[in-house]
Formats: C-alpha cells, structure tokens, sequence
C-alpha cells in the first residue's frame, strides 16, 4: 500500500484495491444497521448511479426531499438512502463520516498540496 494512502480502500462493487490515486467516490451503505462508508471505483461507481437513474425521475426527486428534510442528522433514512444512491459530497462527508485515520490522511495531503503549491509558485 502506498504510504500516502493510510486507508486501505477496496471497491465494494467489483471488490479491486483502490490506489492512493486511483478516482473513488464514498457511498452510505444502507444494508448494516447504523450504516457506514463503502467507497467504489469510478466506474462501479457511475454503474450504481446510472442503476438508479432508470428509475423513475419521481423517486430520485422524492429521495432528495427526504433528505433535505433529515440533512442535520447525518445517520437519518433521508441522508442515508440519498448517499446510497449519489455519491457523498466532500464537505458532508469530512464533517460527518470520516473516520480520525482519514482525517489524517486529508491533513497530510492537504499539506503536500500547499508544499507543491508554494514551491511551485516560488519556481
């Protein structure tokens, strides 16, 4: 595993090792009690997000009201079902599911960032 990546990450779909770089989207898994983070490659991911778009427009639509109605408690059916389907936004996801680990790890990036950044700047 990659020393930058502290989380091993594998696709809950296709069951493959997402790399430290490799585009991965975190899902709400809805099918343990209390839920949890399932984090799926880019291309389980949109074939989870095109599944769910055949349905019908009215159910997505209802799913949205139904999480904005629940959107300050972070485990609520609304939210829940909503994430299940759309991948879970950054800030949402940080602020309510990341895990002490994975807060590391999005500080030693962000810090390799800004260090790229400025010297890059500085070039």
């Amino acid at each position: 595993m990659n020393e930058k990546q502290a989380v091993e990450r594998v696709c809950c779909d296709c069951g493959k090792e997402i790399k430290a770089d490799d585009i991965w989207y975190p899902f709400f898994d809805i099918s343990r009690c209390g839920g949890g983070i399932l984090y799926a490659c880019a291309r389980c991911a949109v074939e989870r997000a095109l599944h769910f778009a055949e349905k019908e427009k009215e159910d997505l639509l209802e799913r949205v009201g139904e999480a904005e109605k629940e959107k300050d408690d972070p485990l609520s059916d609304g939210l829940m079902n909503f994430y299940y389907v759309f991948p879970i936004s950054p800030i949402h996801w940080v602020k309510f599911y990341a895990l002490n680990n994975e807060i590391e790890e999005i500080k030693q990036v962000l810090a390799e960032t800004e260090k790229e950044k400025s010297q890059s700047e500085e070039a």
